[in-house]
């Protein structure tokens, strides 16, 4: 990445953060610093196709959001890591649907920590995340009780064992 790239970014971010706090004072609230959040009782979010969403933008929805979000969409999002998995994981322990479709960043150990915080889990999409492998869809068998929808499309990493423990 070239660190025009970043700056871009960061810039990116900071505009969010100004419009939320704008939007904060508008509505009647106090103001919030990056540590203190002021909850938006959300239930859905469909963040599709946003090529320059970051997994720092992420975690500010995550905490925004928190535990109200039940249904997330972050599909062909190409530069949403770990981290921001992660954050989700932490702050909407009542997320029931997952689409991370072509999330491609993402890798095991973000999706086994989602699914170890989030336990009303029924629907995951992880079609075309290439680091996925047998690994989540064990644990997913494990954990996920509630599960009813599962892709795995266009996962290549994805064996025979991951079949054999659905």
């Amino acid at each position: 990445r070239e660190e025009n790239d970043v700056d871009s970014d960061e810039e990116q971010y900071d505009e969010y953060e100004k419009y939320m706090m704008e939007q904060q004072k508008k509505y009647g609230g106090r103001g919030r610093t990056k540590e203190k959040y002021r909850k938006i009782p959300l239930k859905s979010i469909k963040l599709r196709c946003l090529f320059k969403l970051t997994s720092r933008s992420l975690c500010t929805i995550a905490k925004v959001c928190g535990s109200t979000l039940q249904d997330l969409s972050l599909q062909h999002n190409i530069m949403i890591e770990d981290d921001g998995i992660v954050a989700i994981a932490d702050n909407c322990p009542n997320l029931q649907n997952i689409y991370l479709r072509d999330v491609r960043k993402i890798t095991d150990e973000s999706v086994i920590y989602l699914i170890s915080k989030c336990k009303k889990l029924k629907k995951i999409d992880l079609r075309g995340c290439s680091k996925i492998t047998d690994k989540t869809v064990i644990e997913i068998s494990k954990n996920c009780k509630k599960i009813i929808y599962l892709n795995l499309s266009r996962c290549i990493n994805i064996t025979d064992a991951s079949l054999q423990a659905i």
